[in-house]
This record gives C-alpha cells, sequence and structure tokens, in this order.
C-alpha cells in the first residue's frame, strides 16, 4: 500500500521530531518565527478581524506548492497532532515539514542549527 508520506519532504527527510520535548521545542521555534499582523490576512482575504485585532502568522507552502498564512495556534495544533515532523534544509527557510492528514506542509520556520546561526 503507497503512503502519502513517502515523499522527500515525507519519510525520507532527515531530522524526525518524535517526543513531545522535541515537538515543544519546535513549536518555541514556530513562536519565534511568527510575525505579527493587524486585522484582515492581505494574502487570503480572511475576515473577522477588526483593524486593532493583531494575530501572529506562520507561512506556509502546501503540498501542491501554493503559499499561505496560518494562525500560530493551528500551526501548534499541527504540530501536536502531526503522524510526523520533520526538518529540511529548504532554500527559502521553510525548513519544517509537519504531516497534516498524510501530506507534508512546509512552514517557514528555521532549523534549529539555522535558527542559530542567523542569530
Amino acid at each position: 500500500m503507497h503512503s502519502k508520506d513517502r515523499t522527500s519532504l515525507g519519510a525520507n527527510a532527515p531530522s524526525l521530531v518524535c517526543d513531545a520535548a522535541q515537538r515543544e521545542q519546535t513549536k518555541q521555534l514556530a513562536t519565534a518565527a511568527a510575525f505579527a499582523i493587524k486585522g484582515d490576512c492581505e494574502h487570503c482575504g480572511g475576515t473577522g478581524y477588526s483593524d486593532q485585532t493583531v494575530r501572529q502568522i506562520v507561512h506556509c507552502f502546501s503540498p501542491s506548492g501554493f503559499g499561505s498564512d496560518w494562525e500560530l495556534a493551528r500551526v501548534h495544533a499541527a504540530i501536536d497532532s502531526a503522524r510526523y515532523v520533520r526538518w529540511t534544509n529548504d532554500i527559502t527557510g521553510h525548513d519544517l515539514v509537519v504531516s497534516i492528514d498524510g501530506e507534508p506542509y512546509r512552514f517557514q520556520v528555521k532549523k534549529p542549527a539555522r535558527a542559530e546561526d542567523a542569530a
């Protein structure tokens, strides 16, 4: 049986994150990588926020390559519930790969070693 996780960003990717402590560290790195926006999302047209509402966002590429901004709480939930969380070395800085419904989503969070290099 073929698994969707068997992609270069899935089962063959380096640096598997499994345990709770590693996932917590990954969520901390996602929090550090998040950026703040006010009001509605300019990329996806998300509505329902006042101009004064500040949201923490992390950029993501879907398996099909489309980009979108995710609320930080949603990224944390995905990390907690993912079958796997992996690190890659993506040229765009989307190093965090999270399995969501069997599909690899790449988040703009730098791999821990790269995060240290950027500081």
